[in-house]
């Protein structure tokens, strides 16, 4: 019959264990098993050594704690130089690609030392461009390259966080998708370019 139930042979115990031998000698309650055993001595050195762990690890953790703020330092320059290249309408770079004005954005919303901090306003100044380019058919783009202005733009309004900017960045998701390739049979996945 298919459903079959499988019986341990006489000799197994409980659960496929094989049931103790009778000339093997039963530990007393005090006396700790051979397993446990085995554990006491892979784990007792190991916690005695990781005790000297951290104190051999001070010069590290001092080096690593220089090089972070090394880090937050050069990110914090970058940022303030990117800061005084933003141009009167709110942009960086050329006014055609609105993708050059998201990336930055996204560079200085990804800033760790901001976490919590509300928007500065030279963001808000990038955003209120970035929404100037939303054109009617969900892209944000002016000319050409629709599709990386839209979706760097698309990012940078997710990065921001806005609840005003729900609608542009369901629509930009539209707009990325209808432009996606679908040769042959559309809505059908029958080509290897689909």
């Amino acid at each position: 019959s298919p459903c079959r139930t499988w019986k341990f042979p006489r000799s197994a115990g409980l659960r496929g264990i094989p049931k103790r031998q009778t000339n093997q000698r039963t530990p007393k309650p005090s006396e700790p098993s051979r397993e446990m055993k085995t554990i006491l001595l892979i784990l007792v050195p190991g916690i005695f050594l990781a005790g000297f762990a951290p104190a051999q690890d001070a010069a590290t953790r001092l080096r690593n704690e220089s090089i972070k703020r090394e880090a937050e330092h050069a990110v914090s320059k970058s940022i303030a130089f990117l800061v005084k290249q933003q141009q009167e309408d709110g942009r960086w770079g050329e006014e055609n690609y609105p993708a050059l004005t998201g990336l930055v954005v996204q560079a200085i919303l990804g800033d760790p030392s901001r976490e919590g901090i509300a928007l500065p306003a030279h963001v808000e100044k990038a955003l209120d461009y970035i929404r100037s380019k939303v054109r009617l058919d969900g892209g944000i783009y002016v000319k050409g390259l629709g599709s990386y202005n839209t979706s760097i733009c698309m990012m940078a309004l997710l990065a921001a966080g806005q609840e005003e900017d729900k609608k542009i960045i369901i629509n930009a998701r539209k707009f990325l998708v209808n432009q996606q390739s679908d040769y042959d049979r559309k809505g059908k996945a029958d080509n290897v370019f689909d």
